[in-house]
């Protein structure tokens, strides 16, 4: 999955409108295939990314012990490393590997195979510096919905992307973590051979010399330690600055670079924790119903039954969408338009014209087309194509359900509801 990682190499973050023209040429440009392929499940990376931060964790844990100073963006790992686990747990009994392959994918180009909606997630944390919020992410989603239909397991989903693209992240973010800590340890350790070990007898800043690191938090926490010693730590800062200006610097210059380093990592990191802390908050039901393509379509029954339904209710009406479109091979937005053609056509609820009724049923409609469509029809897949399956009874509906609105008549003789 190493080559499917989105997030590495970018440092370029997108305002508010940049970033939905972003989203709105990405949906326009995707090309999507029904299937997502098994080399592209993201929660492999995810539980290696997860075993680093907790090498991460134990790293910091035990410069901890040892006194040495942490860094301010692993102080967040320290503090908030049980919302990382849970979420990492929580991604694993959701997202398998199994409902991961039914999602749509991209079909072309160095992403092929990867879920679209992990795309999509991925690049909005790419671009925001892991910030996302509720408003935020509606309107970006709204857009992607404009040119690219969001299917119902795709958006219930949403929410492990964007925490797989968020922990991504995280393990990036902990790499410069391990890198800073690794570097205090070592001069640290060049500290306790000169100026601490007094039993030295030759001139222990040679040892400086020999044992510099070019790397920024090694000589920004070197002259810290070295600054602290006052004079004693003035000849051993000398050679130290010597070493910098060869490479064509300053030591001022290498603290501000580092300090800089530092703060950004450290906005990074708040960013990514209180987004998950913020996804885990969103109520995506209410998100789905506003801008879901399929959802305004049932909105438009003819009787409007639809909108007075319960959540539970509506969920029923969806899954048999998403069942006969899974089975047929047809799309949901097409299986929709013709459930409400068939509630105008016969001047009842699009309840019914999904599944209340088997002589105006969907899926009985796509399978008469072998005999010829009805009238007003139009024209369904032939019986013999791959978009053809044979009715099968499934249990009988509650009358409780529907008693609110209606649908499925009370004194209604058929029991037994003709999905497919």
């Amino acid at each position: 999955m190493d080559k499917y990682n989105l997030l590495k190499g970018n440092e370029i973050f997108l305002d508010k409108h940049q970033l939905e023209e972003y989203i709105e040429n990405l949906a326009k440009q995707q090309i999507t295939e029904k299937n997502s392929k098994r080399n592209t499940y993201p929660v492999y990376t995810l539980n290696e990314d997860f075993a680093y931060i907790t090498d991460v964790y134990n790293l910091l844990n035990e410069h901890i012990k040892k006194g040495i100073n942490i860094h301010p963006a692993g102080e967040w790992i320290l503090d908030n490393y049980y919302i990382v686990e849970e979420n990492v747990k929580m991604i694993n009994n959701e997202l398998t590997l199994k409902e991961y392959k039914k999602l749509p994918s991209v079909a072309q180009g160095p992403l092929e195979g990867v879920a679209r909606i992990y795309v999509f997630a991925s690049q909005i944390i790419k671009y925001t510096n892991n910030s996302i919020d509720k408003d935020t992410l509606e309107n970006l989603l709204k857009i992607y919905e404009t040119y690219q239909n969001i299917t119902m397991d795709e958006f219930w989903h949403i929410q492990n992307f964007l925490k797989i693209a968020i922990i991504q992240n995280i393990a990036n973010i902990c790499e410069k973590i391990e890198s800073s800590q690794l570097q205090k340890n070592r001069a640290i350790e060049i500290i306790d051979k000169t100026i601490e070990n007094k039993k030295v007898k030759t001139d222990s800043r040679y040892i400086i010399n020999n044992q510099f690191d070019a790397k920024s938090p090694f000589i920004e926490f070197m002259a810290y330690k070295l600054k602290r010693y006052g004079k004693e730590g003035v000849p051993y800062l000398n050679v130290l600055e010597e070493q910098v200006e060869k490479m064509g610097s300053n030591l001022s210059q290498i603290i501000k670079k580092e300090h800089f380093f530092i703060a950004v990592s450290r906005v990074a990191i708040s960013n990514a924790i209180n987004s998950i802390r913020n996804l885990s908050r969103i109520n995506f039901q209410e998100i789905f119903e506003r801008i879901n393509m399929v959802e305004e379509i049932l909105k438009q029954d003819p009787s409007g039954t639809y909108e007075k339904m319960s959540f539970e209710t509506k969920a029923y009406y969806r899954n048999v969408i998403k069942e006969i479109s899974d089975k047929n091979g047809i799309s949901e937005m097409y299986i929709v338009n013709k459930a409400l053609e068939l509630a105008q056509m016969h001047v009842t609820n699009v309840g019914v014209g999904v599944l209340d009724d088997p002589n105006m049923n969907v899926q009985r409609s796509i399978n008469r087309n072998a005999r010829g469509p009805l009238p007003g029809q139009g024209v369904f897949p032939p019986r013999g194509s791959e978009t053809h399956l044979a009715p099968r009874a499934i249990a009988p509906l509650e009358k409780s359900m529907y008693a609110d609105v209606g649908v499925g008549v009370p004194d209604d003789p058929i029991t037994t509801r003709q999905i497919k």
